[in-house]
């Protein structure tokens, strides 16, 4: 068993400026049998990302766990997601990509905060270059011929 504390640098690292916070607990444990490795990493935490509407922070619970199994062949191959083949001269295996594809699987499409949770006066903002209807927008249909 190993425990990691993942912030926003492992975010950073992997070149996404999204994440701007983490606190993100992870424990991996490792099992060998029938000459595999079956790795089980369970995360819990939370992340900060930007609120698509108002661009201020909105926290993401992370509580998910992640099951792969690890074993040695010929060729490297990580074409399954729960399996990884390693070739036999590899000794050392960066979990640090498998912690961040978990984690960054945890965030969702639309980031935005529960109703009425978003920055007022950003949210003031937008509603003023937001498109009105009735009548307002010009009319984009021609008439065929």
């Amino acid at each position: 068993m190993q425990d990691f504390k993942c912030d926003a640098s492992l975010f950073r690292m992997m070149e996404n400026e999204d994440v701007t916070a983490a606190c993100v607990d992870v424990r991996m444990t490792v099992d060998y049998r029938n000459e595999c490795y079956e790795l089980t990493f369970a995360c819990r935490g939370s992340l900060a990302v930007p609120c698509d509407r108002c661009l201020d922070d909105v926290e993401v619970p992370v509580d998910t766990e992640y099951r792969m199994t690890v074993r040695y062949g010929e060729d490297y191959d990580d074409s399954r997601d729960d399996l990884l083949v390693l070739p036999q001269s590899q000794t050392h295996l960066d979990v640090a990509p498998i912690i961040y594809t978990t984690l960054a699987l945890c965030i969702p499409l639309h980031k935005v905060h529960a109703e009425g949770g978003c920055n007022s006066e950003m949210m003031a903002r937008l509603g003023e270059h937001t498109a009105r209807s009735g009548g307002d927008e010009p009319d984009d249909t021609e008439p065929t011929e």
